[in-house]
């Protein structure tokens, strides 16, 4: 029952990545490393395919990628709204997400095994 809320936790991560990759107006006002804003979008998708491989295994093959896929979206419209009120705590907050949901899997995934 972990693996949907950790997978929401890496979409929140994954979005952030997106975004520091990105030109944008918002983007700006944000003090970000410049690896994180050179390879963001890089990261981003390694994260979404680490999800799409994951979410097989967990959930199920049906269930599994449709599950990511609407966890993207909906952190993306929720992120949007966010980074353009409150841009450098909404990028910390999103950024440091990938923790609690990479643990979040692995307690699932050691409870499959």
């Amino acid at each position: 029952m972990t693996a949907p809320i950790g997978f929401l936790f890496l979409a929140c991560s994954s979005v952030a990545c997106w975004f520091a990759g990105s030109e944008t107006r918002a983007g700006d006002r944000v003090r970000l490393a410049d690896w994180l804003r050179q390879y963001g979008r890089a990261l981003a998708l390694l994260l979404a395919l680490f999800q799409l491989g994951m979410s097989v295994p967990l959930i199920g093959p049906a269930q599994g990628p449709l599950l990511v896929c609407i966890a993207w979206m909906v952190i993306g419209s929720v992120f949007v709204a966010c980074v353009n009120a409150w841009p450098q705590c909404t990028m910390q907050c999103a950024l440091w997400a990938v923790v609690p949901g990479i643990l979040l899997l692995l307690i699932e995934l050691n409870a499959l095994m």
